[in-house]
């Protein structure tokens, strides 16, 4: 206790919660910044299905019916999206309303190519040539959102570590700062 109170242990101290300040201030700078990236890079509301698991024997049956759940919730979804934007259609100044009208078109049109899908693929009579049609395009629009998906996330992921590597040198840059003014300090009290 006595090492503390003298001139060198007071200065030592003072330096450390200078530079635990210093550090705290770029972490929560750095905290900051990623929060506002991922709420601008959000993912879309309604991708492929993240897990699928095959039944040996029976691919193409479990590939079906994870099609048909999958095209169930991609319809309630653009219902639910288009919901949405006639809502908003109705309180939008006139200025903007041709553009939030697009929206519910392209919306529209997406509700009548996912209930069109949905009807070949759980047809009562099925057509197999058609269900395989459907299911192809399917997966093969999945595989190209996952791998979009990952192409993002490996540039959201590189955009972070540069922002890291930024903040350290930023934190560096702080300690530098703060040995000069303690330098400064001690060779004015000299």
């Amino acid at each position: 206790m006595n090492g503390l109170l003298t001139d060198g242990g007071t200065m030592a101290l003072s330096k450390r919660l200078q530079t635990f300040a210093a550090g705290m201030l770029a972490a929560t700078m750095l905290l900051l910044d990623a929060r506002v990236d991922a709420q601008e890079n959000v993912p879309p509301v309604f991708g492929p299905p993240l897990q699928y698991i095959q039944k040996p024997g029976r691919e193409f049956d479990t590939l079906l019916a994870a099609n048909v759940s999958w095209l169930k919730n991609k319809l309630s979804d653009r219902k639910r999206r288009r919901r949405e934007a006639q809502n908003s259609f109705r309180i939008e100044p006139a200025a903007t309303k041709p553009q939030v009208q697009a929206i519910i078109d392209l919306l529209d049109k997406g509700i009548k190519e996912t209930q069109a899908a949905l009807a070949v693929v759980s047809a009562r009579s099925p057509d197999p040539a058609a269900q395989k049609q459907v299911v192809k395009l399917n997966v093969e629009a999945w595989i190209k959102a996952l791998s979009d998906r990952a192409e993002n996330y490996r540039r959201f992921a590189q955009e972070a570590e540069a922002q890291a590597k930024a903040a350290t040198k930023r934190l560096e840059a702080a300690r530098y700062r703060l040995d000069v003014e303690d330098d400064k300090r001690i060779a004015d009290n000299a």
